[in-house]
């Protein structure tokens, strides 16, 4: 649902329009949002996969995804109310449908070297929440660096078993804190996720039960696509924004544990720097004259998916300015 601001000079179709990231081919073939739900597939099939999106991004998705999910798969929202609405809304709607659901969360704004290894974490990180139904698990990135462009998960005690306890969420601390924090093992947040989805369900719930009221209440009432979307739109326009770190986690409320995902190959691609890093590992041959280098980066369940024809589509590459 962000819109990527971040990366404006970087992400314009051909008609100089700014395109949000997610939305974006990054290497060539596959756009952040079909990684996501590629990476998904390793764990599901794709009939259990839910995406949540913007109503004023469909433009964008409606194509990535008409071929790939069930269209009651897709959930739109009418405007962007913060992560926690984003993820609150296709909660309620896996819920309806299965109230005893465990559940994944995998932001569409990731890259992962080897999608191989960080399946295995995610697969572990769920099946603890069979064996303890009450606890949030946190796939957490072992730090290459002091960065302060990351949020941090400090687990309560080092040589506890994994997944570990988590102390504290810090949000972007300052490098020489960060040091630190790293000294006690924390992991950077990928804001990736497993629960059970009533556990996840309570916990914004408690900080926020006229929010959840309000959205339950709206799906319920509104049983056809249509009548669905006004619903949801008037109830929109009286929501305030909240953040699902700052606003819910922050907060505590129930158990929560990190697993951490080691050699994952995690790249952020939020700025133009780190963008123009990724894009000359890409393409070594163009920006350093030396010879190719192959990455594998697509995980072996990419074949079933739609293939986007980006003369049809207006598809943009992301690709630093020049």
């Amino acid at each position: 649902g962000g819109w990527g601001l971040r990366l404006r000079g970087c992400t314009v179709d051909h008609g100089g329009r700014h395109v949000p990231k997610q939305f974006c081919l990054i290497d060539g073939e596959h756009t952040l949002l079909q990684l996501a739900i590629a990476r998904a597939s390793r764990l599901v099939a794709l009939e259990h996969v839910v995406v949540v999106a913007l109503t004023q991004h469909r433009r964008w998705w409606q194509p990535q995804l008409k071929e790939i999910l069930p269209p009651e798969n897709v959930v739109s929202q009418p405007l962007g109310r913060g992560t926690a609405i984003g993820v609150l809304l296709p909660l309620l709607h896996v819920l309806a449908r299965e109230p005893e659901a465990h559940v994944v969360f995998l932001p569409a704004d990731h890259y992962f070297r080897h999608e191989g290894r960080l399946a295995e974490e995610l697969e572990r990180a769920l099946q603890y929440t069979y064996d303890a139904p009450g606890d949030l698990v946190f796939v957490g990135i072992e730090p290459e660096s002091a960065t302060s462009d990351f949020g941090y998960l400090v687990p309560q005690a080092a040589g506890e078993t994994d997944p570990k306890l988590i102390a504290s969420f810090v949000e972007k601390p300052p490098p020489e804190f960060a040091q630190i924090l790293i000294r006690r093992g924390a992991l950077w947040n990928s804001l990736i996720f497993a629960a059970r989805g009533q556990c996840v369900l309570r916990l914004i719930r408690a900080c926020f039960p006229h929010t959840v009221d309000a959205l339950r209440e709206a799906m319920v009432q509104a049983r056809d696509p249509t009548s669905r979307a006004r619903a949801l739109t008037s109830t929109y326009l009286n929501l305030a924004s909240i953040d699902f770190s700052r606003d819910v986690l922050e907060r505590g409320g129930c158990t929560m544990r990190v697993m951490p995902a080691a050699a994952v190959g995690w790249l952020d691609l939020g700025t133009p720097n780190r963008l123009a890093a990724f894009w000359d590992e890409q393409h070594p041959a163009v920006t350093r004259g030396s010879a190719e280098v192959p990455v594998s980066v697509s995980s072996d369940r990419l074949a079933s998916l739609h293939d986007v024809d980006p003369a049809v589509t207006g598809m943009v590459e992301l690709s630093p300015p020049e």
